[in-house]
């Protein structure tokens, strides 16, 4: 085994020309651009949202304006809230075009080439041991496409803007960089998972953990831990998870500390939303004081955990039960979101998506692989089927591969059926059917240009991305309001949900009180459907 590996690192370090990488180059381009036109249209269609687009951009634009990452719609400084040193990276590119389409821009490029790296570790994994080349681009093209048809890819850009839509990203190039051992680059994959939230160190620890692993068990690279002995493998992942897990999280809290300026607040907790209170820390201690409490928020939608893990599997044929190793990497997921109440950490439309659906696809590249070494061993395998293992001796692989072949291509019909791009109305949150752009959105663009900069806003959630450039921009239900006599103008649409959602805090309601109290005064509005209201 180890010589097979270091043979094929050998022969992939010789590159020829290699058509499959200039059609997954030309995959990449046309699906960013897909992409890209998607989140657009929805973003000039008003269906955008404050959260998290609008509060991306608008920290951006106050940064770039002297105000480090202040807004509104939290109150302070956003690096007090999420410690996110990756919201640097993107002052330059927000600088050059001050807006929330250069957001989803740089979002969905990133998302779409992310075939590239999965392209790489494919071709590492199965180039030298898949013979018929015609099959061997089949399966490529298919698990390229499924990635950037998956409703889990979807997810991500029609949820309008996150950092968590970089992570597939730097997952594969983390890996791809594994396999052709660059460790520099790999390391450098590592760091840039956790610019993007605090609690992403434990990805980078599972990835390593997973690299640990695979090195100790094929020994296809010379890598750091391969060569270490089961007991100080344990010391190993203690000092892993104690130190480096614990601490960082202690710093990005001492961090967030210093700059909301309340550093006496810090403690260990990961602040996911609909889990036990203290985060890691408090599921331990409830797992021994008081176990019924943890299992209800197990238990808590569990029909939708069910169905969402289920969703991820079949997409991807399975095929990581038949490397099970790799789901290390998708243990922060599983523990973020099983033990969470939570629903958007399992449902289709959002971006937590990010933190699994990369590793399933990794899946596909290690458990294809792992079939094709157990078909080609000189005894069965205990986990293979006696009669598919002399089939495949006595008539070769290329049946074989055909079956495998034909489920990828059941997982990505089964994945186009939830996708929100497909030409009918799919099973897909954000479907393009219901997307629609009106005139509103250039009566909106239109009279914004008669606001001043300096005004105090209060803008409703789906139309507050277009506002994101006013430093003092707010968003009910959820934001933290000023005094409501403060408000220069206050934006809305009629009947919407957005708009009616909050009670004694909702918009409507805030509005109303305003206009009985002669704070504000009519200003404009468009066809009775957009209102515009400004301090008397």
């Amino acid at each position: 085994m180890n010589e097979i590996f270091n043979n094929q690192h050998l022969v992939l370090k010789h590159r020829k020309f290699d058509k499959n990488l200039i059609i997954t180059l030309i995959t990449g381009i046309i699906f960013s651009a897909i992409f890209s036109a998607y989140s657009i249209y929805k973003y000039y269609s008003l269906d955008a949202s404050a959260y998290d687009l609008g509060l991306h951009s608008n920290i951006l634009w106050n940064a770039i304006h002297g105000e480090s990452f202040y807004t509104g719609l939290l109150g302070g400084n956003f690096l007090a809230e999420h410690f996110a040193p990756f919201e640097y990276l993107q002052l330059p590119l927000y600088y050059i075009y001050p807006s929330p389409v250069s957001l989803l821009l740089f979002q969905d490029i990133f998302l779409a080439i992310s075939v590239i790296p999965l392209y790489e570790i494919l071709k590492f994994l199965l180039k030298n041991k898949i013979k018929n080349d015609f099959l061997y681009s089949i399966i490529i093209f298919i698990t390229l496409f499924s990635y950037e048809l998956s409703p889990f890819t979807a997810s991500i850009y029609s949820f309008d803007f996150h950092n968590m839509a970089f992570l597939p990203f730097f997952i594969f190039m983390a890996i791809y960089a594994y396999l052709y051992n660059k460790k520099i680059l790999n390391i450098a994959m590592l760091i840039f998972i956790v610019t993007l939230h605090s609690n992403f160190v434990y990805i980078s620890l599972m990835i390593i953990l997973f690299e640990m692993v695979y090195s100790r068990k094929y020994k296809n690279l010379n890598l750091v831990f391969s060569g270490i002995r089961y007991k100080w493998l344990l010391l190993v992942l203690f000092i892993l998870f104690t130190l480096t897990g614990f601490t960082y999280i202690e710093f990005a809290g001492i961090m967030k500390g210093i700059i909301s300026g309340h550093v006496s607040s810090v403690s260990i907790t990961t602040g996911e939303s609909g889990t036990v209170p203290g985060g890691l820390m408090g599921m331990v201690r409830a797992l021994f004081t008081d176990p019924a409490y943890l299992f209800s928020f197990i238990y808590a939608n569990y029909n939708l955990k069910i169905s969402y893990i289920l969703l991820l599997f079949a997409t991807t044929a399975f095929m990581s039960l038949y490397f099970p190793e790799i789901l290390i990497i998708g243990l922060p997921y599983f523990g973020y979101a099983i033990t969470s109440s939570y629903g958007s950490y399992y449902a289709l439309g959002y971006q937590y998506a990010a933190m699994i659906y990369p590793v399933m696809f990794l899946g596909i590249a290690f458990g294809v692989s792992k079939i094709i070494d157990n078909l080609n061993a000189k005894n069965k395998n205990r986990f293979t089927p006696k009669k598919i293992y002399f089939y495949y001796k006595k008539h070769g692989q290329d049946n074989i591969l055909k079956i495998i072949i034909s489920v990828l291509i059941i997982g990505l019909i089964l994945g186009m059926l939830y996708n929100p791009l497909v030409p009918y109305n799919s099973m897909a949150p954000n479907d393009i059917s219901g997307i629609h752009m009106t005139a509103a959105t250039r009566f909106l663009l239109n009279e914004r240009k008669y606001i001043p900069e300096n005004s105090t806003i209060l803008v409703e959630n789906n139309l507050m991305p277009l506002f994101s450039d006013y430093k003092y921009v707010y968003s009910p239900p959820f934001s933290p309001l000023p005094n409501y006599t403060s408000f220069d103008y206050i934006i809305y649409m009629n009947n919407t949900f957005w708009a009616n959602t909050g009670g004694n805090n909702s918009l409507i309601y805030i509005a109303n009180y305003l206009l009985d109290h002669g704070y504000i005064m009519p200003y404009a509005e468009y066809n009775n459907q957009v209102i515009i209201l400004k301090k008397a």
